[in-house]
């Protein structure tokens, strides 16, 4: 007796015999599924037994995803989580049906079409045609891995960005904040509502959607073509855009317009295959309800007079925006403008979904330091940031200490580049140096900086030490408090990787200038000692003179609950008055990151503060030095203090 298992398996394989004759196979999946159109059918990669308790198309799609061939370019992640999701999967396809695709996925490219509205671009995620009512397991194979791929792209450069932080800059320091993503491929799958998924995964903070608001704004741009398409005429992209809306009754879900059609072209959503393009069905009721909530109305899901006076306004992609302001002759600014609010769309993608409830933001293009709580500032202060040649990093960490009356431990790159330099110029250079002569050696440039040496935990007498031919990392050098000491009175300690922290400062006039980056990368906050009280009232809560008194005493106090720390480059943000601002690109990283979403365009780079090294003497005197031999006296002149060593401000 022939069971049913036995008939299934061969069922299969006359599916794979007649596969093989009439040439359809598993096809090369190439770089078209991610750009507009599938492959047509291959050859398959035969001899193939297909898993009689699987669906063909799905079956079919996991050998495509075992060819590395099909696979190339695709992010590995994703690769490996698709071949691990149709694996296991025994229904049937996700994205593709029997005459073309499924509702989930006509949504999913409803969502992926407004890309552009989200700083995304609509070009990344274009799908194939969908298959026809006759057409091959492997076709829908290929348009069902398409339609994955591009979901999974989408997901990614929504929620961890389209560009990874460090190819910007190195000291860019942001963990990649996408879920697993397993996990976002198990949760588009399993959704009610696929396109409010695919955009929860877009930053949820307010910066962001101040932005995304600023960037609508930006791109809009009001049409004054009149007048319906009479019939179903298939329109291009550049087309779709003048079509407008003419005024007209009020259209709701379950009713036949001929506006219907110019609604869904529009809003890009196309009808089921086969079924009346003018009829206003509950998908095309969705879009208008998420174009509504976009542009500030309320989301009926009718397409009434205000809804059609808002859909008339072309929202433009960034392309479509240069061809725009340079047609209309204003150009370069406009398009910078919309290029400046994509770039940090884009770095408030590298952060973490969740903030904190209790937070500090150093933004470090804005000279500005703010606590959070919740989503409103608590606190805001202006801060100094690193010099162009010592550039603050971007980083997140979390604060654990406020150390009041605070020690100096020079950090690695000063040992290097500030230090080291001088403790070698005050090596004896000959037997007179040695045997009394002027330099004085190491001890003397540390007695000048009020330094102590320490190796292993023990002092050193840097006198006895050849600078010349030691590693000056394996030394530690430490400044006690004081007047002099470059912390001030107050420093601020969440440990990371880049020896970062907020300080205190001696320097208080740096304030007041409009541009401050004068530090080696350590942020310097005015006003320490309110910030001292904002944050120690949270985590203990202390009162303001409570924290006053601690700052007079001196006293370290290791916080409760770390405080989370992030450090910025945002050069654009919108105000709470609605109001872009814009900050000058101090590090020249906007270019950069342009350049790395595929525009090519220049930037502010306002003048900053420039290091400087040598003596006092003037430009002609150091021309002049060399010259000549510089005597042991000249050579070894210090800086006053190590602040003013490290603030580049001597000279």
């Amino acid at each position: 007796m022939v069971t049913v298992r036995g008939t299934q398996h061969a069922a299969a394989l006359l599916l794979g015999l007649v596969s093989v004759f009439c040439g359809s196979a598993v096809a090369q999946v190439n770089d078209t599924i991610a750009g507009a159109q599938a492959v047509d059918d291959g050859p398959l990669m035969w001899p193939v037994v297909a898993d009689p308790n699987m669906d063909p198309v799905v079956f079919a799609v996991s050998q495509l995803l075992a060819e590395t061939r099909v696979t190339k370019g695709y992010h590995p992640d994703d690769v490996v989580a698709l071949s691990k999701f149709y694996k296991a999967r025994m229904d049937g396809p996700v994205w593709v049906a029997d005459n073309g695709y499924t509702a989930r996925a006509r949504a999913a490219k409803a969502e992926l079409q407004k890309a552009d509205h989200w700083g995304l671009e609509t070009k990344h995620y274009q799908l194939p045609t969908p298959p026809t009512a006759n057409a091959t397991p492997q076709s829908r194979a290929n348009a069902e891995l398409a339609v994955a791929f591009a979901v999974l792209k989408y997901a990614r450069h929504a929620r961890a960005g389209r560009v990874k932080p460090s190819s910007v800059t190195r000291i860019n320091d942001f963990p990649a904040p996408l879920k697993d993503v397993a996990t976002v491929l198990s949760e588009l799958v399993q959704s009610a509502d696929v396109a409010a998924s695919l955009r929860a995964l877009h930053p949820t903070h307010p910066e962001f959607e101040r932005l995304r608001q600023a960037l609508l704004k930006a791109r809009s741009i009001s049409t004054i073509e009149t007048g319906a398409l009479p019939s179903d005429q298939k329109t291009e992209k550049n087309d779709v855009a003048k079509l407008t809306l003419p005024k007209g009754d009020d259209i709701t879900v379950g009713m036949q317009h001929p506006d219907v059609l110019l609604l869904r072209q529009k809003l890009a959503v196309e009808a089921d295959v086969g079924a009346n393009s003018h009829y206003f069905d509950a998908p095309l009721a969705r879009a208008l309800q998420d174009f509504q909530i976009e542009s500030g109305l309320v989301a009926t899901g009718d397409l009434d007079a205000e809804t059609r006076t808002r859909l008339n306004a072309k929202l433009l992609t960034a392309e479509e925006s240069a061809d725009a302001d340079i047609a209309q002759g204003g150009a370069k600014s406009n398009n910078r403008k919309i290029q400046l609010i994509l770039n940090n769309m884009e770095r408030w993608r590298w952060l973490p979904e969740d903030m904190g409830a209790f937070y500090v933001w150093n933004n470090v293009p804005e000279f500005r330091a703010r606590v959070f709580k919740g989503i409103k500032a608590v606190f805001s202060e202006r801060i100094v940031v690193g010099l162009p040649s010592w550039a603050t990093p971007s980083f997140m960490a979390n604060m654990k200490y406020v150390i009041f009356h605070p020690s100096w431990g020079v950090p690695n790159g000063i040992k290097m580049k500030e230090l080291l330099p001088r403790l070698k110029r005050a090596q004896p250079q000959s037997l007179f140096d040695f045997f009394g002569g002027t330099s004085g050696g190491g001890a003397a440039v540390l007695r000048a900086y009020n330094l102590t040496a320490y190796r292993n935990g023990k002092v050193v007498n840097p006198g006895s030490v050849n600078w010349s031919n030691v590693d000056i990392r394996n030394y530690s050098f430490v400044q006690p408090p004081g007047g002099k000491n470059p912390l001030g009175k107050v420093k601020f300690r969440f440990p990371n990787k880049h020896s970062v922290y907020m300080h205190d400062t001696i320097e208080p006039e740096l304030f007041s200038k409009s541009q401050r980056a004068y530090s080696h990368g350590c942020i310097r906050v005015r006003n320490p000692i309110r910030l001292s009280e904002v944050l120690l009232g949270h985590d203990k809560g202390f009162s303001a003179e409570a924290v006053r008194r601690m700052a007079r005493s001196g006293r370290s106090v290791a916080l409760d609950q770390e405080i989370p720390v992030y450090v910025t480059y945002m050069t654009a943000r919108v105000d709470d008055d609605g109001k872009l601002q814009t900050y000058g690109d101090i590090y020249g990283r906007d270019s950069r990151l342009a350049r790395q979403m595929g525009r090519t365009m220049r930037f502010d780079e306002p003048k900053v503060a420039k290091p400087k090294t040598g003596t006092t003497r003037t430009r002609s005197a150091r021309k002049k030095r060399k010259k000549k031999k510089k005597s042991a006296s000249s050579s070894n002149r210090f800086p006053s203090s190590m602040s003013q060593a490290i603030s580049g401000r001597y000279n």
